[in-house]
């Protein structure tokens, strides 16, 4: 299980991101597994941009 949060206490929210990678070693040597940090690397800049638009 993975699991990612951030706080804005200013705004008053919360986002969390959980998920569960089930790859083997064999399997991240071959790239395969990676999409989960892409994923929260997608997150990030959905929050960044929110914070732009909103303020």
């Amino acid at each position: 299980m993975v699991g990612w949060w951030t706080a804005d206490p200013v705004r008053k929210t919360i986002s969390i991101f959980m998920t569960h990678n089930m790859t083997t070693l064999e399997q991240l040597g071959q790239g395969i597994g990676f999409e989960l940090y892409e994923a929260i690397d997608l997150l990030l800049q959905t929050i960044k941009t929110a914070d732009t638009v909103n303020v």
